[in-house]
């Protein structure tokens, strides 16, 4: 409970000051890896203060990229996030 269009995963990486986000996760290998952990995670969800599942949720789990969700607004800036932290190395 507690977000909108998105979960703690999604709202984990703001879209702003890339160098300030990557100090803030332990420097960029670390964003890189926490990104990528999040496309690893299971596809799993709850529906919390929905109390139904949404098509957001529908969506993210078939996409199959674990808790990213690019049909949902707050992560559309993700990948970009990751490719300038350095990904691919």
């Amino acid at each position: 409970d507690g977000y909108t269009e998105g979960s703690a995963w999604h709202h984990s990486f703001p879209p702003f000051d890339v160098e300030l986000l990557a100090r803030l996760h332990g420097g960029k290998d670390k964003l890189r890896a926490k990104i990528l952990q999040m496309v690893a995670e299971p596809s799993t969800f709850e529906s919390g203060g929905y109390g139904q599942t949404i098509h957001e949720m529908r969506e993210m789990r078939a996409l199959a990229m674990g808790q990213y969700g690019h049909n949902n607004q707050p992560c559309h800036h993700v990948l970009w996030l990751l490719a300038l932290a350095g990904y691919p190395d």
